[in-house]
C-alpha cells in the first residue's frame, strides 16, 4: 500500500472507496450495519468518495480501496475479486461473537 500516493489522491479528492456488505444490511440491521454507516460518515466528511454495494460481485474498476464488512456471508467471492482485480487493497475488521 503507497501512503503517500493515497494521501496525495485523498488531498485531491480523487480516492475511491466500496464497502460491500450482505445483501439485507440495510432491511436487517445490525452492528456492521451501523459500523459501515459511521464510517462512511466520517470519510465523507474528509471529503473521501465511498460507495456502499449489497452486490456478491460488485464491479471494481472505479476503486482504490475495497472494504469488506460481514465477511461470513460474502467469503466465497473475497477469493474471486481478488483475481479478477489484484491492483486492489481489501480490508475488512473481524469480530468474533460467543454465543451462551
Amino acid at each position: 500500500m503507497n501512503i503517500a500516493k493515497m494521501d496525495a489522491e485523498r488531498a485531491e479528492g480523487q480516492m475511491n472507496l466500496l464497502f460491500q456488505n450482505r445483501s439485507d444490511v440495510f432491511k436487517n440491521v445490525g452492528g456492521d450495519t451501523v459500523q459501515m454507516l459511521k464510517i462512511w460518515e466520517h470519510l465523507q466528511k474528509e471529503g473521501i468518495q465511498v460507495d456502499i454495494s449489497t452486490k456478491l460481485k460488485p464491479k471494481l474498476d472505479k476503486y482504490d480501496i475495497v472494504h469488506l464488512f460481514n465477511t461470513t456471508r460474502i467469503i466465497r467471492n473475497i477469493h474471486t475479486s481478488i483475481k479478477r482485480k489484484n491492483t486492489k487493497t481489501f480490508c475488512n475488521f473481524s469480530y468474533v461473537l460467543g454465543y451462551n
